[in-house]
């Protein structure tokens, strides 16, 4: 993640962070996307829609922190996300059966997941420390969201996908 201009104070700190997260989530959108045509579960398939949809809430919580801050400049790369995605997209691509990538698309996510419950619960406390309560509220609401997601697809990996990877019935045929 490159700036154009330099950090100088926590203010500057959190608008930079915010202007890395809404594209962050504008990645993953995209990458979700895509990844919704693979074959599926469909528990997994309803709940991945659920949180692509989910990633559109946050880009307007974003917005809405955009517009408290008077934060004008432009997204900025996130490479931290770049870096989940490549590796996630690396790894499905060596999945040799259906079952296999689920799990592992799973897995990824949860890891995504956990990036982002950190990444917005250090931002929600950078903005309760420059009082910013209204922009913290908003970005707790997305650590609160990713929990509850986290939450789901364990769920769905312990009584679901991680089985039916052991041995893929895809490969009895």
């Amino acid at each position: 993640m490159e700036a154009k201009t330099s950090i100088s104070c926590l203010r500057n700190l959190f608008d930079e962070d915010m202007r890395a997260f809404i594209s962050a989530e504008a990645e993953l959108k995209q990458s979700i996307s895509g990844w919704k045509k693979n074959d599926l579960s469909m528990p997994f398939m309803v709940l991945l829609e659920d949180y692509h949809d989910n990633i559109e809430t946050h880009m307007d919580r974003l917005n809405r922190v955009f517009v408290l801050e008077h934060i004008i400049s432009a997204a900025i790369a996130n490479s931290v996300m770049k870096a989940l995605i490549e590796e996630t997209n690396a790894k499905l691509n060596l999945c040799k059966y259906p079952e296999v990538k689920e799990a592992c698309l799973l897995g990824a996510l949860q890891k995504i997941i956990h990036v982002k419950i950190s990444a917005y619960g250090t931002a929600a406390s950078f903005a309760n420390t420059l009082g910013l309560k209204d922009e913290a509220v908003l970005l707790h609401q997305c650590v609160e969201d990713e929990k509850d997601f986290d939450s789901s697809f364990s769920h769905i990996a312990r009584n679901n996908s991680n089985e039916k990877a052991i041995e893929p019935l895809s490969q009895l045929d």
